[in-house]
């Protein structure tokens, strides 16, 4: 324990930081009366965690060991306890379905190892710890094998669901449906007898009843959570399950994961998520044969196995990153709410489900062989330890000391870099050491609230765009922030950027604190734009020239797009053309428009602050039709000092012959 030092080591990550920042913040809030649904990142609107992965659950009851040791140990702690419980559990669960005990074992060491729950170790803690899930399960067949009595059940389940949503909102809904699904196939398969079908409409029943009372537990948390619904969280289409995944390991697999990364690489999700590995040993176990399934038992749960990896193969089969033929999840992208879930992740109960009919075909047969390829196929799971290496959290004296104290007042607005979409675990673990005595403008989790998505780069990072410079004071001014915190250790695009304004700052250790002010915001950017705005200038009137080429070669604007460019020098100057089967096939990564308004060529940039867009709408204003800012409203040159976003001007008939800048 003291070379592993839970308290003080950790896989450090945007992500884990912003789960430290959680493990503090509902404790925090709770003992001083303050609403912690409404948190203080995305300063000044702030965020409703309503829709945010900040599992309150953990958070109040790790709070003893938080309050003690720090959120850095809960964390650790919590994630020991949680695989370990999927372990015991999945036993647990083995041996009410009648394994003997080396097969439950057998089956709960595969658990254990699932390539779903290590992969999401890897910094979601709200989807590794699942344990209260199984636990449902567990209990479930605990009533069903009737150990214990409909009451016990109902108000046991219904806990445990109100514990996974405080969790994953996400696996507490998808987990129901699952159940219901069971309980169908468990109904509807052949050769059961009466009172067996009975058992599972009644034990289907208490479910229910389980599941209605933890929505009265869940009364306030649906409150928030139906009273600042939003949608679109992440595009599910990038989050489903390739088929290959059942069969090849990722990186994260010790044996055989480097040797397939050429593959792997091109499964849709990341590291964290491709979680659907079983191996060829798991997926023998599992075709036991005839005899082995002439039990109605065994049936139901194969079907239901193959019913949910169906599931976890999203709306549209991808393979290798293609999407093919519609599959049957598509129709749950119709259903509200469900249709948020990432399909992806749906391994944690193909897992399951895989390791039961693991431990009953090993129980079903004695023989060496099955037990051998059940050893194999843990050996084949087992993880890259390589990616799981903790270091140790940066503990800086500003915060320590409580430095920050004497330098920022309370309730101030900091801006701190590097932010969550350039690796910086720095804004939700420098907010949560200084106790949230400041508020962040940064972005730590959730949709971007409405209004500010035109700093999308600011939060949460991409391509970066033309207007970095003058987009970051805009941001600064728009946001009021205050004070900018930055780690001198850091070198994203971002940081520098910041670094290039030359602003005057005070040292403390590696971290750097400017105070700034609306007035030093103006004169950066009046000093900044000039030289600015006359080299995109010059870049909008080259764009309009590949235009009207086009225009001359094709004889029309149809189909004009950046893509349809083929020239070196043009991804040089305005970036690489997004693809042709994209929503902004007419954008390129630096942010750049080229496209066709009715029978014109249009071209555009984005995003453009204020003062620039009208500085750059002087200069071309003769050889525009239509000017639009922020797009879709249109621009006569006069703009609201809040206003941020897509500059576009549609050229005259001819106008792209004669475009140029006029100083």
């Amino acid at each position: 324990m003291s070379h592993w030092q839970p308290g003080h080591r950790l896989l450090l990550s945007p992500d884990s930081a912003f789960m430290l920042w959680c493990l503090k913040w509902w404790p925090h809030n709770v003992l001083a009366w303050h609403n912690p649904f409404h948190a203080s990142f995305f300063a000044p609107k702030g965020q409703n965690l309503a829709w945010v992965t900040a599992v309150p659950s953990l958070a109040l009851l790790a709070f003893p060991i938080t309050q003690w040791g720090g959120p850095v140990l809960a964390y650790n702690m919590i994630t020991l306890l949680a695989i370990s419980a999927n372990g015991v559990l999945a036993y647990l669960m083995a041996r009410e379905l009648r394994c003997d005990k080396f097969a439950a074992v057998a089956g709960a060491v595969l658990f254990y190892f699932s390539s779903y729950t290590w992969g999401q170790l890897l910094g979601h803690l709200n989807l590794c710890v699942t344990s209260f899930a199984v636990a449902v399960a567990y209990t479930t067949l605990r009533r069903c094998n009737e150990k214990i009595g409909p009451v016990h059940f109902a108000a046991t389940i219904s806990i445990l669901l109100a514990l996974q949503f405080g969790v994953s909102n996400e696996i507490y809904a998808t987990l129901i449906v699952f159940m219901a699904m069971a309980a169908i196939i468990f109904f509807l398969m052949p050769h059961g007898t009466e009172s067996g079908r009975r058992k599972v409409v009644v034990t289907g029943i208490e479910a229910v009843a389980g599941v209605l009372l933890s929505i009265l537990w869940l009364s306030p948390y649906l409150y928030q959570v139906f009273a600042n619904h939003v949608s679109g969280l992440q595009d599910v289409s990038k989050y489903a399950a390739d088929p290959l995944n059942y069969l090849l390991p990722t990186q994260n697999n010790w044996l055989l994961g480097t040797r397939f990364a050429a593959v792997s690489s091109k499964f849709t999700g990341n590291i964290t998520e491709q979680g659907s590995y079983l191996g060829l040993p798991v997926l023998l176990l599992l075709f036991a044969g005839p005899a082995f399934y002439a039990e109605r038992l065994n049936r139901c749960l194969f079907v239901l196995f193959i019913t949910v990896a169906l599931c976890s193969l999203g709306a549209h089969l991808t393979i290798l990153g293609t999407p093919t033929i519609t599959m049957p999840w598509h129709f749950a992208l119709k259903l509200p709410l469900i249709r948020e879930a990432l399909p992806i992740r749906f391994g944690l109960y193909t897992s399951l489900l895989a390791s039961l009919l693991a431990s009953r075909a090993l129980t079903y047969s004695n023989a060496w062989p099955p037990k051998l390829i059940a050893g194999l196929g843990v050996l084949l799971l087992w993880p890259n330890l390589s990616m799981y290496r903790m270091s140790p959290v940066p503990s800086d004296s500003f915060f320590k000391d409580r430095i920050y104290q004497q330098v920022i007042p309370v309730g101030s607005r900091v801006m701190v870099l590097p932010s969550y979409g350039f690796g910086g675990y720095q804004p939700a673990l420098w907010q949560e050491e200084a106790d949230f005595s400041f508020d962040i403008v940064n972005g730590l989790a959730g949709k971007t609230p409405e209004g500010f998505d035109k700093y999308q780069w600011y939060y949460y990072g991409g391509s970066e765009p033309e207007m970095a410079k003058l987009g970051l004071l805009s941001f600064l001014k728009n946001t009021g922030a205050q004070f900018v915190l930055s780690d001198d250790r850091a070198a994203d695009a971002l940081t520098e950027t910041y670094r290039g304004q030359s602003l005057p700052y005070r040292q403390y250790g590696h971290i750097r604190v400017t105070e700034i002010s609306a007035n030093t915001l103006d004169n950066l950017a009046s000093a900044e734009r000039a030289p600015v705005v006359r080299k995109l200038c010059k870049s909008l009137v080259q764009l309009a020239r590949y235009g009207v080429s086009y225009e001359h070669s094709k004889n029309s604007v149809n189909g004009l797009a950046p893509i349809a460019v083929s020239d070196a020098d043009f991804v040089r100057v305005f970036g690489t053309p997004l693809p042709s089967d994209s929503p902004n096939v007419n954008w390129t990564e630096k942010g750049f428009w080229l496209g066709a308004a009715g029978d014109n060529v249009a071209l555009g940039i984005s995003p453009l602050d204020p003062a620039s867009a009208q500085a750059l709408y002087q200069q071309l204003k003769a050889s525009a039709q239509r000017v639009y800012y922020p797009y879709p409203n249109e621009f006569q040159g006069e703009a609201k000092a809040s206003s941020f976003g897509q500059f576009l001007m549609v050229l005259k008939p001819n106008g792209a012959l004669s475009v140029q800048c006029v100083d």
